[in-house]
C-alpha cells in the first residue's frame, strides 16, 4: 500500500479497504462503502456517499475498484512513455532535415558579386528583361554587346549638349566598373565618370551642372597657359618647405571608396566631360566647364590623364605618365596650385609637398571649397 498512498497523497490507511482474498459474502457485509459498491438492490440515492473531490481528502474513501485499479493503470502509461521516447526523438531529429531539403529545393541563392578585373563578363542580358528598353538612347544595349555588366540605368540629367545616364555602384565595384566601361569606350562610345553620392544629384544635377551648350566649343578657343598664369597671380605665392608627405599610391582615390553613382556620357575624351556637362563645381574660383576642359586637355597631351570622378566639388584624375623629374614636377605643382589653390589648405602644407606627394603620383585630387 505504500505506492498507493503516495499516489493518493494520503497519510492514513483506511480501515474500510477490503481484503481482496475474502469471500464474497464477507464483502457484502455491513460496511456502508462496501454495500454501496457491492450491492445494487435496495439502495437509494441518499445511501450512496457523495464523491470526494480532490480538495477534500477526508470526504470518505474511494470505491474499492478504483483503489485497486490505480496502480494497474499507471503501469502501461509509464511503459508507453519509455517505449515511444526513442521514436519521438528520432522523428524530431529528422524533421529539420526534411525542412532543409524542401527549402533548398525552393530557394535560389543570389549571384555572387563579380570582380570585373579577374572574372569573365556575364552574357548580355535578354532585351525583353531590360528595365529601360523603351529608351532608344540607353547605353545598356551597347554595353551588353561589349560584355559589360552594369546596374539599373536611369536618366540623371539632360543638357543641351548631352544626356547623363547613371547606375548605382558599391565601394567595392566602383573603380572596377569604371575601368570595365572605360576599356570599351572605343566600341560603345560611352565615357564613364564616378559621380559620388546620389544625394548630390537628387535635384537632377541643377546644383552641379549648367544649362549651356557652348562650353565645349568655347574650350577650343581658350589658351590654358594664359588661364593658369592669371589664376596663379590671383592665388598668390604658395608656402614652401621640405616635403614631408609620402607619395600617393596609384589607386589612392577618394570617390571610389564609397558607394555612389557611375555616370555615362557620349564623349570621345574624358577631358571633355566638364564642358559637356557644363560642370560648375569650382565656380567660386571662376572656372567653368570650358576652362576645366582646356586645362585638362593641356595636361592630357603631356601626361595622358583620365577623369576618374567628378562630383559636387571634386575632380579626380588618373595620370598614366606623371612627371618624375623634380624641376618639371615642381613646375606642374605650381600649375596645380593655380588651378586649385585650396589644395594647400586641405592637408598639403607646401608646394614641394604638392610636387612630391601628388604630381609625381598617378592619382591627382582637386577639391574646391
Amino acid at each position: 500500500m505504500g505506492l498507493l498512498q503516495r499516489l493518493l497523497g494520503r497519510r492514513d490507511t483506511p480501515d474500510t479497504v477490503p481484503d481482496t482474498t475474502a469471500p464474497d459474502d464477507e464483502i457484502a457485509g455491513d460496511n456502508p462503502v462496501q454495500t454501496a459498491v457491492g450491492t445494487t438492490s435496495g439502495t437509494t440515492e441518499s445511501d450512496i456517499p457523495e464523491p470526494r473531490s480532490e480538495e477534500d481528502p477526508q470526504n470518505g474513501d474511494d470505491p474499492a475498484p478504483s483503489v485497486i485499479e490505480l496502480p494497474v493503470q499507471s503501469t502501461p502509461v509509464e511503459h508507453e512513455s519509455t517505449d515511444t521516447a526513442p521514436e519521438d526523438k528520432a522523428t524530431t531529429a529528422t524533421e529539420p532535415e526534411e525542412t532543409v531539403a524542401d527549402n533548398e529545393a525552393m530557394f535560389t541563392p543570389p549571384r555572387p558579386r563579380r570582380d570585373l578585373l579577374t572574372l569573365a563578363p556575364p552574357p548580355p542580358p535578354r532585351p525583353e528583361r531590360l528595365d529601360d528598353v523603351v529608351e532608344p538612347e540607353s547605353p545598356r544595349p551597347a554595353l551588353a554587346d561589349a560584355n559589360v555588366s552594369i546596374g539599373r540605368l536611369s536618366k540623371l540629367a539632360t543638357t543641351a549638349s548631352t544626356t547623363l545616364w547613371a547606375a548605382p555602384v558599391t565601394a567595392e565595384s566602383a573603380l572596377p566598373t569604371w575601368l570595365s566601361v572605360r576599356q570599351t569606350v572605343d566600341e560603345t562610345g560611352w565615357m564613364p565618370v564616378l559621380l559620388g553620392s546620389s544625394e548630390d544629384w537628387r535635384d537632377g544635377g541643377e546644383s552641379i551642372i549648367h544649362e549651356s551648350s557652348q562650353e565645349l566649343d568655347r574650350a577650343s578657343q581658350l589658351d590654358p597657359s594664359t588661364i593658369l598664369q592669371h589664376k596663379a597671380a590671383e592665388a598668390g605665392e604658395p608656402a614652401r618647405g621640405v616635403p614631408i608627405l609620402q607619395r600617393r599610391r596609384d589607386t589612392d582615390f577618394d570617390t571610389p571608396s564609397r558607394a555612389g553613382l557611375i555616370g555615362l556620357v557620349k564623349a570621345d575624351h574624358s577631358w571633355q566631360l566638364p564642358a559637356l556637362l557644363s560642370w560648375k563645381g569650382s565656380t567660386n574660383w571662376e572656372l567653368h566647364g570650358a576652362e576645366h576642359a582646356a586645362i585638362l586637355n593641356y595636361w592630357n597631351q603631356k601626361y595622358d590623364i583620365e577623369i576618374i570622378a567628378m562630383t559636387f566639388d571634386v575632380i579626380e584624375l588618373f595620370v598614366a605618365n606623371p612627371p618624375q623629374d623634380d624641376n618639371e614636377a615642381l613646375e606642374v605643382a605650381h600649375e596645380a596650385f593655380a588651378y586649385c589653390p585650396d589644395l594647400l589648405d586641405s592637408g598639403v602644407p607646401t608646394i614641394q609637398d604638392l610636387a612630391e606627394h601628388m604630381v609625381k603620383s598617378r592619382a591627382w585630387y582637386f577639391q574646391w571649397t
